[in-house]
């Protein structure tokens, strides 16, 4: 049988926003508004759109997966959903034209956790996708979210750090991290940091201000 949707529902108070229209901290109080209808990328939107892949991806994936592939995304909506990612791992064709079953898995079981309040957990889980794929940006992003909901400042900004290294023309990683260094007046480091964000996103006026 083909694999349920790796995916359970979440009241959508315990759930990160996908994406956030507020102004940055630190900005001006008259700072000029943001345009209508402009949405700042964010991380979270990121790694929903790894993971929405994972899902796009299942209807293939349970037709020619192999029977620990297809076992291991059956057991991530079950009692045990890391010994269901570990199943992931472990199949021959985890890896599938360039696409990381195992990682997108970790990084869905991460998502959850910070859902779920679980900071911990969500720690756990991407840091063991980040051993797996060490140059893969979302990973450390996740880390760093979860270390930030843990009250981790210092683990905050080396994950995202090594998430920026691994993709210095994204702007929603560039944005946090230049926040992070901000915050312990790392201003040297920040300021480069949002001038990459501003060349992506260059409509962003608050932010620029």
């Amino acid at each position: 049988p083909a694999p349920p949707p790796p995916d359970r529902p979440r009241s959508t108070a315990s759930m990160p926003p996908p994406v956030s229209a507020a102004a940055p901290p630190g900005c001006p109080d008259d700072a000029v508004e943001d345009p209508p209808g402009f949405v700042r990328p964010a991380v979270w939107e990121l790694l929903r759109l790894r993971t929405q892949e994972l899902r796009d991806r299942l209807p293939q994936l349970s037709r020619d997966g192999s029977p620990a592939l297809r076992q291991g995304l059956r057991g991530l909506n079950g009692d045990d959903p890391t010994r269901a990612a570990e199943r992931i791992a472990e199949a021959p064709d985890h890896v599938r034209d360039g696409f990381d079953v195992s990682v997108a898995a970790l990084l869905l079981l991460g998502m959850r956790a910070i859902g779920d309040e679980d900071p911990r957990a969500a720690w756990h889980h991407a840091r063991i996708a980040a051993g797996r794929a060490p140059d893969d940006p979302l990973p450390h992003a996740l880390a760093s979210l979860a270390a930030d909901r843990m009250d981790d400042p210092e683990n905050a900004r080396r994950e995202m750090g090594w998430a920026v290294e691994a993709a210095p023309d994204e702007p929603a990683l560039a944005l946090v991290h230049a926040r992070q260094l901000a915050e312990v007046a790392r201003y040297d480091q920040a300021v480069p940091a949002l001038d990459r964000y501003l060349a992506a996103v260059p409509e962003d006026a608050r932010v620029r201000s």
